[in-house]
């Protein structure tokens, strides 16, 4: 929710933001507040929020132009690594707390979830 509450909609016109989340995060109606948020806010969004085939998910990241990991925490972001494998850019939050190897990597831009 906090980067559709703060990312400037001209900044993403034309692209459609694919959101990985959780069963969990569906179950508590995360998903629908997203949607709904998006939509007021004229950006376009997909969110999976159902478990995915491995092939799938490749799938989709071979189709993305780059990947936002803006996780709040997350000590081990397979997710970052997956996208990185890729070949996709990656902004990451700061406040995700990876380990500084991964935060280093030349395709990897850090940005804070706050600003």
């Amino acid at each position: 929710m906090d980067f559709l509450e703060k990312i400037d909609p001209e900044l993403v016109k034309g692209y459609k933001i694919e959101f990985f989340t959780s069963v969990k995060s569906a179950k508590n109606s995360l998903v629908p507040k997203m949607e709904s948020l998006a939509r007021s806010r004229g950006v376009d969004i997909l969110v999976h929020a159902k478990p995915m085939a491995r092939e799938e998910l490749l799938q989709s990241l071979c189709r993305a132009k780059g990947a936002i990991h803006f996780a709040l925490t997350d000590a081990n972001p397979r997710a970052v690594y997956e996208e990185l494998l890729a070949g996709l850019p990656v902004f990451l939050s700061g406040e995700s707390r990876v380990p500084k190897v991964v935060a280093s990597q030349r395709f990897i831009k850090m940005t804070s979830s706050s600003s």
